[in-house]
């Protein structure tokens, strides 16, 4: 589960999952004290973690070194719909087939899947005596 709260300091979140907290804020020109990623980034870094480590599973299994691997994410608007641009690198010489299968593997992260297949949310409001 995470937890989320946000108090009268625009726009300064704290998160608290699995024993970890962290900052989320907006940048300063945004009116935020940019005391943390931006929600926007932090999002766009789930997707990267999990490609990278989705990768380098795969990579265990078949006992292929492929060296560093790295995600660059970001989002760019076109034709008024958000879309989100993905580069990986690796840090070993790999052949053509290893690429085109680790191209097809990143896109299996649990996380890409969810982004992919339209993930519904289901929200509530809780009575005030059922805290976050």
């Amino acid at each position: 589960m995470v937890k989320v709260k946000i108090a009268d300091t625009n726009y300064r979140t704290e998160v608290e999952t699995e024993g970890h907290h962290f900052l989320v804020d907006e940048p300063t020109e945004k009116g935020g004290r940019n005391e943390g990623p931006r929600p926007s980034r932090l999002f766009l870094s789930s997707l990267g973690t999990c490609v990278a480590i989705t990768l380098r599973m795969y990579a265990n299994t078949k006992g292929w070194e492929i060296g560093e691997v790295g995600v660059e994410l970001d989002i760019r608007k076109e034709n008024g719909k958000s879309v989100i641009v993905e580069n990986l690198t690796f840090g070993a010489e790999l052949t053509p087939e290893q690429l085109e299968r680790l191209g097809q593997i990143a896109k299996r992260c649990p996380v890409s899947k969810m982004i992919e297949q339209g993930t519904p949310i289901e929200s509530k409001i809780l009575e005030n005596d059922q805290k976050v």
